[in-house]
């Protein structure tokens, strides 16, 4: 066993107290969590704030924003100071709206982070060593001559992990199929750089070149 999995869809998000048994469990066993979207109907909860969508192309579009949702509330209620150890994979993606939306967080708790006293800390410092996403082919802006920039923006290069998602439409053939525009560094990270140890794995023997 090398990790917890939770469904993407909850009834409430993930930084609400009655999920800290699970946090708990997880720091206690050394396993990171990984959050992934169930395709059940019916008995589970809908897959986004905004309820069932009407389409597909709908569903794909907000999916992203869920998990946003449950990473900012975990940070506003101070899951990650109370659980140092704590590893959060979200496995299908997100990692292109996690920029605008914490320099919203940052941007507005700086001035009142005494509201918060249970996560004192800027919300983006919370980001390293704690969250993870696994980087998926409808993340970022593909291969736009600035994508390597984007990459660097809120430490997002040593967050990525790559999984093929493989069989769904979404899956990647790698290394030909990531974004161009990525430098070779940032391509071996996100290939095998980025937190080698998370899953007990040993780094990858090709490490990214200084």
């Amino acid at each position: 066993m090398v990790q917890i999995g939770l469904p993407m869809q909850t009834q409430e998000p993930y930084g609400r107290p009655q999920f800290r048994p699970l946090w708990r469990a997880a720091c206690d066993a050394g396993l990171p969590v990984a959050v992934h979207i169930e395709m059940g109907v019916g008995i589970t909860h809908p897959p986004h704030p905004v309820r069932i969508t009407r389409t597909y192309s709908h569903h794909v579009g907000y999916q992203a924003m869920t998990y946003i949702w449950h990473l900012l509330n975990m940070i506003a209620e101070g899951v990650f100071e109370e659980f140092g150890d704590l590893r959060v994979v979200w496995a299908d993606g997100a990692e292109d709206m996690l920029t605008p939306f914490i320099w919203r967080m940052d941007t507005f708790g700086r001035p009142h982070l005494e509201q918060t006293p249970w996560a004192p800390d800027l919300p983006s410092s919370y980001l390293p060593e704690h969250v993870y996403f696994v980087h998926g082919r409808l993340d970022g802006p593909g291969d736009a001559p600035f994508a390597g920039d984007w990459l660097t923006m809120t430490g997002k290069q040593g967050m990525l992990l790559f999984g093929s998602s493989y069989p769904r439409l979404a899956a990647r053939h790698p290394p030909g199929d990531l974004p161009q525009a990525w430098s070779a560094r940032q391509r071996a990270q996100v290939l095998g750089g980025t937190r080698p140890g998370l899953y007990g794995l040993q780094a990858a023997a090709n490490r990214p070149p200084a």
